[in-house]
């Protein structure tokens, strides 16, 4: 009876292994159910019941090794998934970075931001109250799509922005007009479609204040978010 006894806790705990690879679950099973076997052993002899003893032993301790184990193996993976997220945070960095620097080297007005690179395009580059782009401006936006052709699948955010002068329905349709022609501007130099997104927020997100020249200039503009 011991003899079988202990055969079959073995082997119940050589096919946990074998069923479900051997990771820290598997591991504190094994552990936990030999300990436990060894206990119920020295258990079973004191009272003349070694067999059963084995087998509840090895029951008892296999369960709570399993859920020391399964407590280690989530952890494991919490922390990969954590160092993940940390290394492409990281490359995301990188890649903005080098992003940034060769729209500057190109002229462009960029900075960084949390959520991408940010591109300014001032109001001087668009026509007098209207949304036609300069030449200038044409060039500008060029340029930014030369660099922006080797950032495939990246998502591209065109906000339009105007001062309070006029009414909120005026502005409004300004600034739509404004992002759609940078938009169009973009796809004419070879940016995919499905990449842009045009919005206009009328007056409703200035960067200043509207009341001096100065702001009423950092307000109007055009800027393209890089994702």
């Amino acid at each position: 009876m011991k003899q079988g006894c202990v055969a079959l806790v073995l082997m119940v705990l050589a096919l946990s292994g074998c069923a479900g690879g051997y990771n820290q679950t598997t591991a504190g099973t094994v552990a936990g159910g030999t300990l436990g076997a060894g206990l119920g052993a020295i258990i079973g002899s004191a009272t003349g019941r070694t067999g059963p003893g084995i087998a509840i032993g090895a029951a008892a301790g296999a369960i709570g090794g399993a859920l020391m184990g399964s407590a280690l193996d989530s952890e494991d993976r919490q922390i990969q998934a954590a160092r993940s997220e940390s290394q492409r945070q990281q490359e995301e960095i990188e890649r903005n970075r080098r992003l940034l620097d060769e729209l500057r080297r190109r002229g462009a007005d960029a900075r960084m931001t949390d959520n991408g690179v940010l591109i300014n395009l001032p109001d001087v580059l668009f026509e007098f109250n209207r949304a036609d782009l300069t030449s200038d401006a044409r060039r500008t936006v060029d340029e930014i799509a030369g660099v922006l052709q080797k950032e495939r699948g990246r998502t591209i955010d065109i906000a339009g922005h105007t001062d309070d002068i006029g009414s909120d329905s005026y502005n409004q349709r300004l600034s739509e007009h404004r992002a759609e022609s940078v938009e169009n501007e973009l796809r004419r130099s070879g940016i995919p479609s499905g990449q842009i997104r045009a919005t206009g927020f009328g007056e409703s997100r200035p960067v200043a204040s509207n009341g001096s020249d100065a702001g009423r200039a950092r307000n109007r503009r055009v800027e393209i978010l890089v994702r």
